[in-house]
C-alpha cells in the first residue's frame, strides 16, 4: 500500500515538474494530519492537479485500565497520523478554489492491553483506507512568487474500532463504541500552507 501512495504522489510532482515555467507550486504546511507537504501544476487556467503527503505525529502514552470484573491492565496507545491526498482543485473565482479527490489514510490509534498473563489488542482507523474527499480553499500569490493557502473539507469514511479480544464484555464495549462512530459520516480536514510559485 505504501509503495501505491508512494508512486501516487510521484506522479503527481513529476507533472508538476514537467509544466511550463509559472505552472508549479510546492508548498509546506500543517494540518490536522500533522506536517504537510504539497506540489500542485496547473491543466487550464481554472483547474490544477494537486497532491500531498500529511503525517509526522506520533505519540505514546501508557496509563491503566480497570475493566468491569476488575482486572487491571497495564495500556500502552499509539496514536499516529498520516494520509495521502490527490485532488483537483477547480478556481471558481480568483484564489477561491473548490476541490475533489481521494484520500489514502495510514492513521490509527493502536492500544494494547496486558495484565501480566493476558494481552489482547484494539485499533480505531478509517473504516476506508481510501475515501473520497471534498474541500474549499484560498490561495492568495504575491508578486514575488510566494503563496499562502488555507483548506478546509471533509473525508467521507467513518472511524472504526477493532478487538481481538475474545472477553465478552469489551467485545460489547467496542461493538457500543463503533455504534456511535457511525454517526459521524464524515472526518474533518484543515490544513494551512505556504509555498512557491515557479
Amino acid at each position: 500500500m505504501k509503495t501505491i501512495l508512494s508512486s501516487i504522489l510521484f506522479m503527481s510532482l513529476a507533472g508538476a515538474a514537467a509544466a511550463e515555467t509559472g505552472d508549479m507550486q510546492a508548498g509546506a504546511g500543517l494540518s490536522t494530519f500533522g506536517a504537510m507537504i504539497e506540489g500542485s501544476y496547473e491543466i487550464t487556467p481554472q483547474i490544477k492537479a494537486r497532491g500531498f503527503y500529511l503525517g509526522g505525529i506520533n505519540v505514546s502514552e501508557t496509563d491503566t485500565y480497570e475493566s468491569e470484573d476488575d482486572t487491571n491492565y497495564d495500556v500502552t496507545a499509539d496514536l499516529s497520523l498520516g494520509a495521502l491526498g490527490v485532488v483537483a482543485d477547480y478556481y471558481v473565482l480568483g484564489g477561491w478554489r473548490v476541490s475533489g479527490g481521494l484520500f489514502f489514510s495510514n492513521s490509527a490509534i493502536s492500544t494494547d492491553f496486558d495484565d501480566g498473563t493476558d494481552t489482547f489488542e484494539a485499533e480505531i482507523a478509517f473504516k476506508d483506507d481510501v475515501a473520497p474527499m471534498l474541500a474549499t480553499g484560498y490561495n492568495y500569490t504575491w508578486d514575488s512568487g510566494v503563496y499562502l493557502s488555507g483548506e478546509l473539507g471533509a473525508i467521507f469514511t467513518s472511524l472504526e474500532a477493532s478487538t481481538n479480544a475474545t472477553d465478552a464484555d469489551f467485545q460489547t464495549d467496542i461493538d457500543d463504541l463503533n455504534d456511535e462512530l457511525a454517526d459521524l459520516p464524515a472526518v474533518p480536514y484543515l490544513s494551512l500552507t505556504v509555498g512557491y510559485t515557479f
